[in-house]
C-alpha cells in the first residue's frame, strides 16, 4: 500500500495501517528517545503518544498542496 493511501486509512480509524506506520517511524522515534547515549523510556511514550495524534491532524490533502508549491520552487 502506497504511504497516502496507508495514511488515508489510519485517518479514517483502520488499526492496521495506523500500526504499519508506528512501525515504519519506530526507529526514528527510538532514535529520538535517547538522551546523551541512554534510551529514556519515558520520552519514548511522550514520542509514540504524539506520532499517533499527529496521524489523526495530518491533512493530507494540504500537504500535497505544499507539496506542490515546494516542487515548483525548487526547480
Amino acid at each position: 500500500m502506497e504511504f497516502e493511501a496507508l495514511l488515508c486509512a489510519a485517518r479514517q480509524g483502520d488499526a492496521t495501517s495506523k500500526e504499519r506506520l508506528f512501525f515504519m517511524y519506530r526507529p526514528l522515534i527510538i532514535k529520538s528517545s535517547m538522551v546523551e547515549g541512554s534510551f529514556r523510556e519515558d520520552l519514548y511514550q511522550v514520542l509514540s503518544l504524539t506520532f499517533l495524534k499527529c496521524i489523526d491532524k495530518f491533512d493530507v490533502e494540504n500537504a500535497k498542496e505544499r507539496s506542490k508549491k515546494w516542487d515548483a520552487y525548487s526547480k
